[in-house]
C-alpha cells in the first residue's frame, strides 16, 4: 500500500515539472488575437453611398452631398476629400490603383495620394454610370449603367471594349421584356 502511494506522488511531482517546463512554450504558441473596435466613420461623411478599400487598407466612401469621394486611413481617421464634378455613385480602384469614381454620364480616374484627376474612361456612351467592378485578372473594368440597362466594359487603360445587357429590363412577374428607352 504504501508503495502504491509512493508511485502516485512521484507520477504527480513528474506531472507537475512536465507541465511547468512546458508551460512557457504552450502558452506562447497560443496566443490570441488583439481586437481593436473603431468608432463609426461618421465625421466627414453626409451621404455616403458606395465606398472601396485600397491595398493600404485606406476606406474611401462615395458621398454624394460631400461632392467627393472622402478618404480615411485604417483607423477611421478622415485624410482627404477628393472633390468630384458631379456626385459620386460609385467607387473601385483599378489594377494600376488609380481610383475610379462614376458621376453623373462619365466614370473619371484620380489620383488617389493626390485628388488630381487622372483621365476618363472614354467610349461606351454612359448614360448613369452606377456600379464599377475591376477585373483582378485581366483588369477589365465593368460599369453597370442603370440608365441604359446595361454593362460596359473597358480595358485596364480606359478604352471601350463593348457593352451587353443592353436594353433588357425585367416586368414585375420577371418576364424579360425590352428596354422601352
Amino acid at each position: 500500500m504504501l508503495g502504491r502511494a509512493k508511485k502516485s506522488v512521484v507520477l504527480r511531482i513528474v506531472t507537475l515539472l512536465v507541465s511547468a517546463i512546458l508551460l512557457p512554450f504552450v502558452s506562447n504558441a497560443a496566443t490570441s488575437p488583439i481586437v481593436s473596435i473603431l468608432s463609426p466613420l461618421v465625421k466627414g461623411l453626409r451621404a455616403p453611398v458606395k465606398m472601396a478599400l485600397d491595398a493600404e487598407g485606406n476606406i474611401y466612401v462615395a458621398d454624394q452631398r460631400v461632392g467627393g469621394v472622402v478618404k480615411f486611413n485604417a483607423y477611421g481617421v478622415q485624410q482627404l476629400t477628393i472633390r468630384t464634378t458631379d456626385a459620386p455613385s460609385g467607387v473601385a480602384f483599378a489594377q494600376d490603383g488609380t481610383l475610379l469614381v462614376s458621376q453623373e454620364s462619365s466614370v473619371v480616374r484620380y489620383n488617389a495620394a493626390t485628388g488630381q484627376e487622372a483621365g476618363r474612361l472614354t467610349g461606351g456612351q454612359l448614360q448613369a454610370p452606377v456600379g464599377i467592378a475591376v477585373d483582378d485578372v485581366t483588369g477589365y473594368i465593368y460599369v453597370a449603367d442603370s440608365r441604359a440597362n446595361q454593362v460596359v466594359v473597358f480595358t485596364a487603360s480606359g478604352d471601350y471594349v463593348k457593352a451587353f445587357a443592353q436594353g433588357i429590363t425585367a416586368d414585375a412577374t420577371g418576364t424579360t421584356v425590352s428596354n422601352p428607352l
